[in-house]
């Protein structure tokens, strides 16, 4: 392995020049000479070779670090951009290149200043900025920064990525607790209030009145147990600790079930539900109670979003290896907007309509989490005004007859 002059060699190649020059070297001397300074060029040889393998490797490395990095001149002006940087700002190296930082990044006092944001204290401290595009649009960013020297004076390291997704992420948890919350609150006070009445006596003297306010806070105990049991069975989904026990189970008997547990709710909303079509020799693999609790779901969704008087139809249709059930309803629509956030947990609460016909927002969640358990997937489709048809897809099983 070649390494670098040593001082001696060096030494040794001053003194055999000097005497070159002034004539003094021997025919060893201009022998030796020769040999140094072939040694000498290929050691620079090989070290620029292995100087440009070592550039290569880190820009390979730095292409691959799935975060945006940044390379800045002290006073904060960019000289090395990677290529996740390039794909969150939506741009060229040429677009980024010799751009201050304070037209990337600002915060509530104004544009990124280097000299002025950093001291010792805050290195390698995450700091929330609003990152802007070439284009103008913006984004929210978390950055780090970390300065070195690179032999060319003092440098930053800037280490950034795109946070929307968590801030919007913060942004539904909060709306869902507030929902949640809402949510908990409204029959506890019923039942306190109820409570409060009883020991007070109010009802002492009207037993039938009792028995019906009784009933009223019995139903609301109801809700918010199914509450609380809706959230703790998508978590537990979540994070695959909710046990499923697979059969061979016809898609006919799934359906019947789940019919027969909202015929009430379908029976006061003057609503008629249509399965007649599907066939019963049709059979998919499955937990057939949680399947049940998926169609219980879109069914009860599909008669509160319906007007009176109105029909749901439910089908089964099948290809070689999967069937689709769809729950088609002539309710009011989603919008596309919406459609693309129902089966997030935390997203439902936001949907106003939803909050007016009552529920937690976690049944959708709860049944993506379901199907996706069994391998299948689930969707909607819709538009205002036209309906909406709920679908998911489960294995189809193909008895041996």
């Amino acid at each position: 392995m070649h390494k670098l002059p040593t001082d001696d060699l060096v030494s040794r190649l001053k003194s055999l020049v000097k005497r070159k020059q002034l004539g003094l070297t021997t025919y060893g001397e201009d022998s030796e000479l020769d040999d140094l300074l072939d040694q000498i060029t290929q050691m620079v040889t090989t070290t620029n070779r292995r100087l440009e393998q070592t550039t290569n490797r880190l820009r390979i490395m730095m292409e691959a670090i799935p975060v945006g990095l940044l390379v800045t001149s002290d006073s904060g002006q960019i000289q090395a951009v990677n290529k996740a940087s390039l794909d969150l700002f939506h741009c060229r190296s040429e677009d980024l290149a010799d751009q201050q930082i304070g037209n990337l990044f600002s915060d509530a006092d104004g544009p990124f200043q280097l000299a002025t944001e950093f001291d010792g204290t805050q290195e390698g401290q995450p700091k929330q900025v609003l990152a802007t595009r070439p284009t103008g649009t913006q984004f929210p960013a978390e950055l780090i920064i970390r300065p070195f020297s690179a032999g060319v004076g003092k440098l930053w390291l800037i280490a950034f990525q795109d946070v929307t997704a968590r801030h919007e992420m913060e942004s539904m948890k909060e709306a869902f607790v507030s929902m949640l919350s809402h949510d908990l609150r409204t029959p506890l006070t019923s039942i306190q209030a109820f409570l409060e009445h009883v020991v007070q006596g109010t009802y002492d003297k009207d037993l039938s009145v009792l028995k019906r306010k009784a009933s009223d806070v019995d139903s609301d105990i109801d809700r918010l147990i199914g509450m609380i049991s809706a959230l703790l069975d998508v978590y537990k989904l979540e994070a695959g600790k909710l046990e499923m026990f697979f059969d061979v189970v016809p898609c006919l008997s799934i359906v019947k079930k789940a019919v027969q547990s909202v015929a009430s709710l379908a029976e006061k909303q003057r609503i008629k539900i249509d399965y007649q079509s599907i066939d019963k020799d049709l059979h998919v693999k499955a937990d057939a109670d949680y399947i049940v609790q998926v169609i219980i779901n879109l069914l009860s969704n599909a008669i509160k979003f319906s007007p009176e008087g109105e029909s749901i139809t439910i089908r089964a249709e099948a290809d070689q290896s999967y069937v689709r059930f769809s729950v088609l309803d002539h309710g009011t629509g989603i919008s596309k907007e919406a459609q693309g956030k129902l089966f997030s947990r935390f997203e439902q609460a936001r949907i106003s309509d939803a909050r007016i016909k009552g529920g937690t927002g976690l049944g959708l969640a709860f049944a993506k989490a379901i199907v996706e358990q069994h391998g299948g997937r689930i969707g909607v489709i819709s538009e205002d005004g036209q309906g909406s048809t709920f679908w998911f897809t489960l294995p189809r099983m193909t008895l041996d007859i």
